[in-house]
């Protein structure tokens, strides 16, 4: 027969947020360390957190042994690559396009022009999402294809320019038809 625990009701931060001390100290201590240029003393930590050098002492102890901070060979603290880690892992967790969609579709239906959802992979955009407005003008693009990172002076100019006034390519991007329409 397993017994049921009863939840404990849990201290309450004056943000009305639950509260674990010992966490919220060693988030604290890592957002110090990652707002530091240079990697800090056990002292300047200390001061800058208001606590006794043997309580920061015992947290970067924990931290380290899990590779979340790192102790140099000059007796000073630097965030850890376990937090790469986490950080990359937490990336490929979010999924950009679920949550930008809703916003995304009111975009293209308020300005009227194609929108494509686009993150960056080294020098070059992938396509993740495209909608098109309910006319006969529209972008070729294909969903999961990638474009060099760049846009022609020319292009960037012409976009601030009057209609008619474009000088790129010769071409009015605005005035092309989408294939097929």
């Amino acid at each position: 027969m397993t017994a049921r625990l009863k939840r404990l009701p849990a201290k309450q931060s004056t943000s009305g947020t639950y509260k674990l001390q010992a966490i919220d100290r060693t988030v604290v201590l890592l957002d110090l360390l990652g707002r530091s240029d240079a990697p800090m003393s056990l002292t300047a930590i200390s001061t800058q957190l208001n606590l006794h050098k043997s309580t920061v002492q015992r947290f970067l102890r924990v931290l380290e042994g899990h590779h979340f901070v790192s102790f140099n060979t000059h007796g000073r603290y630097t965030l850890g690559l376990r937090l790469n880690d986490l950080g990359n892992q937490a990336l490929q967790q979010f999924d950009v396009r679920d949550r930008a969609l809703p916003h995304f579709r009111m975009l293209v239906a308020e300005i009227k022009e194609t929108g494509h959802l686009c993150v960056m992979q080294r020098n070059a955009v992938v396509y993740l999402d495209k909608i098109a407005p309910t006319r006969s003008v529209c972008m070729t693009s294909r969903i999961g294809m990638t474009n060099p990172n760049q846009i022609r002076t020319a292009d960037a100019k012409d976009a601030y320019k009057p209609q008619g006034s474009h000088t790129g390519s010769g071409d009015d991007p605005s005035t092309r038809l989408c294939p097929g329409r």
